[in-house]
């Protein structure tokens, strides 16, 4: 397995260098920010992305790498769970949502899950999903039966909470990028917010994203929740389309 290890502390990725070492997961290419390592370790690989700070930082970036022919896998080391970063998590299509002061043992074993196709995050999501944290976002964007959203906008909003760039959701939908574009921009403004993330919020506020089957994974930081997500295979068949 190709690892590709990303982070602005040199100091941080020496350490998780040495521990991945001799593990399935080594790293072979490491770099400050995610896009300056090679494209061509980019294919069938994991990002190992160490993020600090916000989020929207890296999303574009993060954007680019899933709309690669074979994007690899990513996973965040964050150093909080903000509902609203993992918002943006989701837009951005990212594998795994881990908090870096995992152990050792329960990082390799979600690397390991990311590769067999699952999603994985923090057991803390749950509790954030739910309790009222969803329902408070934001109070002036309109209810469900109010938005007027059609049958085909309704889709494209749910594939925005499944981290789908255009490319996908046109593969998906059977229509041009073009007519993705036009009907995010709709959403975007039938919705009154200004990004995909902020529609994304909507679409889980409005009980329009719902998660799979939740699968607990004991580990000695405590435990870690996996969402059964597609497969590889079927992620690879989406991006040739």
């Amino acid at each position: 397995m190709r690892t590709c290890l990303v982070s602005p502390s040199k100091l941080f990725r020496a350490g998780l260098s040495l521990i991945l070492r001799n593990t399935a997961f080594s790293v072979q290419a490491e770099a400050d920010t995610a896009l300056q390592i090679p494209e061509t370790m980019r294919n069938h690989a994991i990002f190992l992305i160490h993020q600090p700070g916000p989020i929207s930082e890296i999303v574009g970036d993060i954007e680019l790498l899933k709309a690669e022919n074979n994007p690899p896998w990513i996973v965040l080391l964050a150093k909080s769970m903000e509902p609203d970063q993992l918002a943006a998590s989701f837009v951005s299509g990212v594998d795994g949502y881990l908090l870096d002061d995992i152990s050792p043992e329960a990082l390799l074993e979600s690397l390991h899950l990311v590769t067999l196709g699952e999603k994985v995050f923090p057991s803390q999501l749950a509790v954030l999903m739910c309790g009222n944290y969803w329902k408070s976002v934001r109070t002036d964007v309109p209810k469900f039966k109010d938005a007027d959203l059609s049958e085909r906008e309704i889709l494209i909003v749910q594939g925005l909470t499944e981290g789908c760039p255009n490319k996908i959701l046109a593969h998906k939908l059977n229509i041009t990028e073009a007519t993705v574009k036009v009907h995010v921009k709709a959403v975007l403004k039938k919705l009154g917010v200004r990004n995909r993330t902020q529609a994304a919020i909507w679409a889980i506020q409005s009980g329009l994203w719902s998660p799979p089957e939740l699968f607990r994974l004991n580990a000695d930081n405590g435990s870690q929740r996996v969402f059964r997500a597609p497969t590889r295979a079927a992620m690879s068949e989406h991006s040739a389309g």
